[in-house]
């Protein structure tokens, strides 16, 4: 056997094991770009239920800076979360151009807030950059990477999971 059959032999086997361990995916994830003035942001589709308009917002005293209030969506009270006040961006007041994404994770369903939704891609999640270091502690537990165009991917499942920014009733 020549050492060219036994290179394409090889590859064959190693695509071959790829496929058995369940990893013949091409390691993209859909993402929802949004817009929070001056900064771009990411979050993976599977976690997002709709997208809203922004409508009336009650205001709830006493709770973190971050909880913005809550709306009434559909009949279900749904807390709004401002990340601008997580990670310490300039606050511009709101428009009624503002959009509410929704995400959910089982029954635990609450709002983002963004200025605007910029669009939706597949991207390689493999590829991604380190996060930044400027951002507040909190902010950057929450920060999966960044695009080569400096949009920054946040990881919804560690938003769900944390104590600090999402309290579930048990």
């Amino acid at each position: 056997m020549s050492s060219d059959d036994q290179i394409l032999k090889e590859r064959a086997r190693q695509l071959a094991k790829k496929r058995e361990n369940g990893n013949n995916d091409t390691g993209k994830t859909l993402v929802v770009e949004f817009l929070l003035f001056p900064e771009k942001y990411a979050i993976a589709a599977s976690f997002i239920e709709e997208v809203l308009t922004l409508q009336e917002i009650t205001p709830l005293p006493g709770t973190a800076e971050h909880l913005m209030g809550v709306v009434n969506f559909r009949g279900k009270i749904v807390p709004i979360i401002n990340l601008k006040n997580l990670f310490m961006l300039k606050e511009q007041g709101l428009t009624e151009m503002d959009k509410v994404i929704l995400l959910r994770q089982g029954q635990v369903v609450f709002g983002l807030l963004a200025d605007s939704i910029t669009g939706s891609q597949s991207i390689d999640m493999d590829q991604l950059a380190e996060p930044p270091l400027n951002l507040s502690k909190i902010g950057n537990e929450f920060i999966t990477g960044l695009m080569p165009d400096g949009t920054i991917v946040l990881d919804a499942a560690k938003v769900f999971a944390s104590n600090s920014l999402i309290k579930t009733a048990k």
